[in-house]
């Protein structure tokens, strides 16, 4: 068997992923060099802002944890390192992270539809996907004259994690608008 050589190098690209009142969940990229072993699990440390101290907040196979159990508005620093079984790599850290629940504005994408008009001839299908962005995830509403349109056999309406589509079959005069 191939023993490890080195311990393994930083891990790279260390960021919030989200954030909630009590926890913040952390991503990173595997380091760039394993030491010549496999990287066994990463390391996360935590620390308030104003404290000297690390503790540790957990381990991880994943390039993904989250830090559970943090005290809402309150300050922290985090760092993560990789492990293989020679030993640690350096710390990577990020902070210091506010927890606490992050607003994302809702907001529909219209870039993939030049102009934002689509023509279609009448008797044909008309499919719209709009990529879509909110947290807390938003709700959505597709407005013809600004009365919302009802779903029926000629109207479907599809939400998917990220996009949201409308799909009208046989085209009317009257869809149009």
């Amino acid at each position: 068997p191939v023993k490890a050589t080195e311990v393994p190098g930083p891990i790279k690209d260390l960021s919030m992923k989200d954030s909630t009142k009590t926890s913040v969940i952390l991503q990173w990229s595997k380091p760039d060099y394993d030491g010549g072993s496999i990287i066994t699990e990463y390391l996360i440390e935590k620390k308030l802002k104003d404290e000297q101290e690390w503790s540790i907040a957990g381990t991880s196979k994943a390039c993904e944890y989250e830090v559970t159990k943090l005290k809402e508005l309150s300050d922290v620093d985090f760092r993560v390192s990789s492990k293989n079984e020679k030993g640690q790599s350096d710390f990577s850290q990020i902070g210091p992270i506010t927890v606490k629940d992050y607003i994302i504005p809702p907001e529909a994408s219209l870039a993939g539809i030049p102009g934002g008009e689509i023509s279609v001839r009448i008797g044909h299908n008309v499919h719209i996907e709009l990529p879509y962005k909110g947290k807390p995830r938003p709700s959505v509403q597709w407005l013809k004259d600004s009365i919302p349109l009802k779903e029926s056999e000629q109207i479907r309406f599809k939400k998917t994690e990220n996009k949201v589509s409308l799909t009208i079959k046989n085209a009317r005069k009257e869809d149009g608008g």
